[in-house]
């Protein structure tokens, strides 16, 4: 039996069907892929949001959202449901554009689960009106970062 935790960080019951996996999926792999499989079960609509980390090296958006594309596709990836976007400023207001305010995120341990509180911390004081779903992924995965495949 597997167990997911999800965590809704709103307060507010809604009827959500869209949401926005944000990162930046520089190389996608397979806790990206897992964690858009779990959010495909909970919202009819994804969209990925390829951004830039200024904590990582820059890179071109529009080249890594086509290597995101390709990758997803090689996985099988059910685009009718998956719409990929690059969002070149801050998430916090790219959002605003969206017609949703649902981030989801992906976690793997405490060091992760504190990295994102801070950054939830930050896209709220730039807009409140969003909302936080995490998934956290299974052990198997919990080694697994786009950071460490590149370093390879």
């Amino acid at each position: 039996m597997r167990i997911t935790r999800k965590i809704n960080f709103s307060n507010q019951i809604s009827n959500i069907k869209k949401a926005a996996f944000v990162g930046t999926f520089n190389p996608v792999h397979d806790g990206h892929v897992w964690i858009i499989q779990e959010a495909l079960k909970d919202f009819d609509e994804i969209y990925i949001v390829v951004s830039q980390n200024p904590d990582k090296p820059q890179a071109n958006l529009d080249y890594v959202a086509g290597d995101v594309y390709k990758d997803l596709k090689s996985r099988h990836c059910d685009f009718s449901r998956v719409c990929i976007l690059v969002n070149k400023g801050l998430t916090a207001e790219y959002m605003k554009k969206l017609d949703t305010n649902t981030i989801i995120r992906g976690y793997r341990n405490k060091h992760d689960w504190k990295y994102e509180m801070q950054l939830k911390d930050a896209y709220l004081s730039l807009n409140p009106n969003l909302q936080f779903i995490y998934y956290k992924s299974p052990r198997a995965l919990h080694k697994i970062s786009s950071t460490d495949i590149k370093r390879k």
